[in-house]
C-alpha cells in the first residue's frame, strides 16, 4: 500500500509534460510576435510609431508568462517527481518557495498590463480604476507570497501540534 501511495507522485509527470508544451507554445508565440514587430519597425518609418511600444510590452508579457511556466514546470518536477540539475535560481524544493516565486512574477505581469493600458492612451477614471485594481491585486499577491507557512527551507513540513512540540 505504501509503495502505491508513493508512486502517486508520478501522476505529476503528464502535468509537467503538458506545462512544458504550453511553455514552448508561449515562447514560439512570443518569438513570432517579436519577428512581426521587427518587420513593422523596419517598414516605412515604423520605428516612429509610439503605438508599437504597447506591442513590445505584450511581447515582454508573453515571455514573462513563459518564464512563470518554466519555473512552475521545473518546480513541480523537482517537488513531486525527482531531482534535476538546475542553476540555484531555479531550485525550488517547496510549495511555499514556488508560491512566492509565482506571486512575484504575477505581480510583474500585472504591472506590465497596467503599463500597456497607460501607454495605449486610457485616461481618467478608467486608468484610475485600473491602477487601483493593480494596487489591490498586488497587495494581495505580496501578502499571499509573504504569509507564514509551516514548511521549512528543505520543503519538509513541521507539525506545530505534533508530539515533538510538547515539553
Amino acid at each position: 500500500m505504501r509503495g502505491a501511495i508513493e508512486r502517486l507522485r508520478y501522476l505529476m509527470v503528464p502535468v509537467c509534460l503538458a506545462m512544458a508544451g504550453a511553455t514552448a507554445m508561449v515562447i514560439v508565440w512570443g518569438t513570432a510576435k517579436t519577428v512581426s514587430l521587427a518587420e513593422r519597425l523596419l517598414q516605412d518609418g515604423g520605428w516612429k510609431r509610439d503605438a508599437l511600444v504597447g506591442e513590445l510590452l505584450e511581447i515582454l508579457d508573453l515571455f514573462l508568462i513563459g518564464a512563470v511556466l518554466v519555473i512552475v514546470t521545473v518546480a513541480f518536477w523537482q517537488i513531486f517527481v525527482g531531482d534535476l540539475s538546475l542553476p540555484p535560481s531555479l531550485e525550488l524544493t517547496s510549495l511555499a518557495a514556488l508560491k512566492r516565486t509565482i506571486s512575484d512574477l504575477l505581480l510583474i505581469v500585472i504591472a506590465v498590463q497596467f503599463a500597456k493600458q497607460f501607454l495605449s492612451g486610457v485616461r481618467g477614471l478608467d486608468l484610475l480604476y485600473a491602477g487601483a485594481s493593480v494596487a489591490l491585486v498586488g497587495a494581495v499577491l505580496v501578502a499571499f507570497a509573504r504569509a507564514p507557512t509551516n514548511e521549512v527551507a528543505d520543503g519538509s513540513r513541521t507539525d506545530r501540534d505534533g508530539p515533538d512540540s510538547r515539553s
